[in-house]
């Protein structure tokens, strides 16, 4: 009976389909959107509307179970309880939609979470899409006259902030409480009215070494800090407002600050904010909903998920750009190297290293194996690690911008730049859900029937093999010493020296390349060479030589340094055959 169901929707809609496009092959002036039969009760399932609104659905499910994903990227979800204790509804709305259309759900186990201030309390289901869960990031979930939502508490004390990532605990519901910091009063700051309604901070006159900045002065709101308001300050902790759209040019001089916290709404802020200044961590709290949570930089925060998860147990972590995405297969690596985890981290090679290796460092300890594998067509990102940031590391961390928490925001001089640059780009981007998982898209963005991303981190579609044994791109990974300066290997070896030390074994893997997509000035002779000059200068053990990583056409897929399936499987063969040499 479900299946004639489903049928009878489906050609429904067909049928809609052909009457709307008969005549004359004219745009439609009206859509159907229809939800699929599935474990669950729609009490509305098909919907009319015009093509670009928004439909919205109301869905009845058991009490434990929600909606986890559907085939219709752009969608929000709100929660509510049903009146009865063993049943709940969600209202799923599907934003912009154009075409009619049947949409299929994804239904799982839930978690209940419940966000409480006194006797207020709203409760939201996460599904099990991610290793943690995001928390809300709705600033006016709760209002406190006087005090500013700065995050959630858990029962243990812990503070997140909005929108970062928790963990799911044994328990069938959470519970967490604003965190809330006092704003600093009105009287400690100079400010300008402008067109009666937005506030623009000019001077500060407090003495206190921990500002909270209103959202209002006099009823106003603030909007920006102008330049030389705030001068000569010794800061624990600055706040700046969710409201504030631009911080000027030389607004914050000659400052040391400990911890700035600042929102993802702002619109205009980068390193010429902070003339003279010290900024040491920043705590970024999301108002604005993720951009790139399809893509595969949103896969980064996963893979951070088991780091985390795993910091307490023996592992191995895989590190390199997509090279290392596409080019193991870890669940060989774990059952073969059986005392250890396995966290695959490649992600993206043409963002910068050093902030990768610095969220790294704190979840590696005494005994783990680290093994990089640098990729040669982006040397200045994968071997010159000299403290540079950009918009892509903030579009990976995008997803738990708890990430960045730990990073010393001194050593990286275009922090707040590439904040900006990754702020600018994404302004334009369609937003979704924290629900959504890039393991439902395969590399391109397209929706896939199966996960493209296992738990370890590896891309796991079925690539098949490069019959016609074409190179798929330019010439551009460079195997000559010439692009190799001591600088540069210098750099390399400082960011790996700490952990090192700390006793973790680090080892150097060349990243796959196709032998015949190598730079013009590349040959045998430099190759050799190179390669001899990188194994003294690299102060690390090599388990793979620079020959055994220039691999036959044949086993790479859409790139030239992404390995087909059998390809990945053939290195990472070879990678264990190596480490069971070393005896760990």
């Amino acid at each position: 009976m479900a299946t004639k169901t489903r049928f009878g929707l489906i050609s429904a809609t067909l049928a809609c389909f052909c009457s709307l496009f008969s005549c004359n092959n004219v745009a439609e002036r009206w859509i159907n959107v229809v939800l699929e039969e599935g474990d669950y009760r729609c009490v509305n399932p098909v919907n009319k509307g015009h093509p670009g609104e928004d439909f919205t659905f109301e869905i009845v499910l058991d009490v434990h179970q929600g909606i986890t994903g559907c085939d219709y990227v752009n969608y929000s979800l709100m929660d509510d309880v049903s009146g009865s204790t063993s049943l709940r509804r969600q209202i799923i709305t599907f934003h912009s939609v154009r075409y009619s259309c049947v949409i299929h759900l994804d239904v799982g186990d839930v978690q209940k979470v419940t966000y409480q201030d006194g006797d207020k309390s709203y409760s939201a289901y996460v599904g099990e899409n991610h290793l943690r869960f995001n928390l809300s990031n709705d600033f006016d979930l709760f209002d406190n006259p006087g005090y500013k939502l700065c995050g959630w508490t858990d029962e243990e004390g812990n503070v997140y902030s909005l929108g970062s990532r928790a963990e799911r605990g044994d328990g069938a519901e959470l519970t967490f409480r604003p965190y809330w910091v006092k704003e600093s009063p009105a009287s400690d700051f100079l400010f300008e009215v402008d067109d009666g309604r937005r506030a623009k901070i000019t001077g500060y006159l407090g003495e206190e070494t921990d500002i909270v900045i209103p959202e209002r002065l006099e009823g106003c709101v603030v909007s920006s800090i102008e330049p030389k308001s705030f001068q000569g300050l010794t800061l624990d902790s600055l706040v700046l407002p969710k409201s504030l759209s631009s911080l000027k040019k030389a607004a914050i001089i000659d400052s040391n600050i400990q911890k700035l916290v600042i929102f993802d709404g702002i619109d205009d802020i980068g390193d010429d904010s902070f003339e003279g200044s010290n900024v040491r961590h920043v705590q970024i709290h999301a108002v604005e909903e993720p951009a790139y949570s399809r893509g595969y930089f949103a896969t980064y925060a996963d893979k951070v998920d088991r780091l985390v998860s795993l910091q307490d147990k023996k592992k191995i972590v895989l590190y390199g750009g997509s090279a290392t995405r596409f080019g193991f297969v870890s669940d060989l690596l774990d059952a073969q190297m059986k005392d250890y985890e396995v966290v695959n981290m490649g992600v993206y090679a043409y963002t910068e290293s050093l902030p990768q290796v610095d969220v790294i460092r704190p979840y590696l300890k005494a005994g783990d194996i680290l093994i990089v594998s640098p990729e040669f067509d982006t040397l200045e990102t994968q071997f010159n690690v000299d403290g540079s940031m950009d918009f892509a590391f903030f579009a990976m961390c995008e997803a738990n911008y708890a990430i960045l928490d730990s990073i010393e925001v001194n050593q990286y001089p275009n922090f707040f730049d590439s904040f900006q640059d990754y702020l600018s780009r994404k302004r334009s981007l369609p937003r979704y859900s924290y629900h959504v998982t890039p393991s439902s898209f395969d590399e391109d963005g397209n929706p896939v029937k199966s996960a493209s991303y296992n738990p370890y981190g590896d891309y796991c579609l079925y690539r098949p093999n490069n019959i016609a044994g074409k190179s798929f791109g330019v010439r551009r990974a460079y195997y000559n010493k010439i692009y190799f300066p001591q600088e540069s290997v210098d750099l390399f070896n400082d960011a790996y020296e700490d952990i090192a030390k700390s006793g973790v074994n680090v080892l150097f893997d060349y990243a796959p390349r196709m032998k015949n997509s190598i730079s013009e000035d590349s040959n045998e002779t430099t190759i050799n060479e190179l390669a001899a000059y990188l194994e003294d200068a690299i102060e690390m053990p090599f388990i793979s030589s620079v020959w055994d990583s220039l691999l036959d056409p044949l086993y790479f897929f859409g790139t030239d340094n992404h390995l087909s399936s059998e390809g990945a499987r053939r290195r990472t063969e070879f990678v264990i055959s190596r480490l069971k040499n070393l005896n760990f």
